[in-house]
């Protein structure tokens, strides 16, 4: 689950229920994640983390940094959330703002770039 709202969602009481809040991921710009971990139903997610800095199979860190996307050099795929490609290479790469899906050595992760 992934959010861009600075202040929690205000959500009817249950809202959340059917959401299995110890396996579902709620990932956060950094620092949202502190407003969220405080809030009424979102406080309940076992997995919250700051979306900014992503290890992805233990070797390979990517990181965004002032709208840039660091790869940790290793041949990278960037996608926007609806699947369109936007960066394909081993260099960093300057996005703009919003959520990325990233793909590194057959692995994926998202990032948001703020």
């Amino acid at each position: 689950l992934l959010s861009f709202a600075a202040e929690p969602p205000v959500c009817a009481e249950g809202a959340l229920n059917g959401i299995n809040k110890w396996t579902c991921e709620l990932m956060l710009p950094g620092d949202y994640v502190e407003s969220y971990s405080q809030a009424d139903q979102w406080k309940d997610f076992f997995k919250v983390t700051n979306n900014e800095d992503v290890t992805i199979d233990g070797d390979v860190e990517v990181s965004v940094e002032g709208g840039v996307l660091h790869c940790g050099g290793v041949d990278t795929e960037v996608y926007t959330l609806s699947g369109a490609p936007v960066y394909s290479g081993c260099g960093d790469v300057e996005l703009a703002a919003g959520a990325y899906i990233v793909v590194a050595q057959g692995r994926a992760t998202k990032v948001v770039v703020k």
